[in-house]
């Protein structure tokens, strides 16, 4: 599990280094939705690490952060990452892949998703506009494990709940006023209870492990 989750991580950092990098080390993802709201404006964005499902960027009026916004398919990372462990142990004088993380990552390795029930995983990271020090700032603001299959797991396959549950959470924050808005867009708890109360809404019940 820990290969999995750090491994995983590791992919999205490199997404995040490009998606906020400078000159031509940065890469613009296609943009398939935007709305401005009064305290924010909220992009949806193409991603392509692994198992991901839907990505939000919330870009706040006030403050030099941003905040991403993603749900991604438990399943499918531990199946990719599996492959490509397999694919390089076979390949004659490549060694395993090794990787530095953040002390934030770090931290979210000592949290573990369950062994069975988990299908996706929700997360929420910090991000500088600006570098500092040469370095995009990330922080890592929660990251939670739910079954989104409910009580019909063929819907899982074209992942139309998870969709509509991170769409829902992220419009559930970006639409407060100031200063509710910036309090609750930071706040681990609060964004923990907006995916809830939207699994809730979608599945009928509370889906959070």
């Amino acid at each position: 599990m820990f290969s999995i989750v750090g491994d995983w991580i590791y992919e999205i950092r490199r997404w995040i280094n490009r998606l906020t990098g400078r000159g031509t080390q940065r890469r613009t993802p296609l943009i398939l939705e935007r709305q401005f709201l009064p305290a924010c404006a909220i992009i949806r964005l193409e991603r392509d690490t692994i198992g991901s499902v839907d990505t939000w960027r919330i870009v706040p009026r006030q403050g030099s952060h941003d905040f991403l916004v993603a749900i991604d398919s438990f399943r499918k990372i531990k199946s990719e990452i599996s492959k490509k462990t397999k694919l390089r142990s076979k390949k004659p004088g490549v060694k395993t892949w090794h990787h530095t993380l953040t002390p934030e990552a770090k931290q979210l390795l000592l949290w573990k998703p369950p062994k069975t029930n988990a299908t996706h995983l929700f997360w929420v990271e910090k991000v500088s506009r600006i570098p500092l020090d040469g370095h995009i700032k990330m922080q890592c603001v929660g990251i939670w494990a739910f079954d989104l299959e409910g009580f019909s797991p063929a819907w899982a396959g074209y992942d139309r709940y998870p969709q509509a549950i991170v769409r829902r959470a992220v419009k559930t924050i970006a639409i407060l006023p100031e200063p509710k808005f910036s309090i609750n867009v930071a706040d681990a708890d609060c964004w923990l209870q907006a995916v809830s109360d939207a699994a809730k809404a979608f599945l009928g019940q509370l889906h959070h492990i």
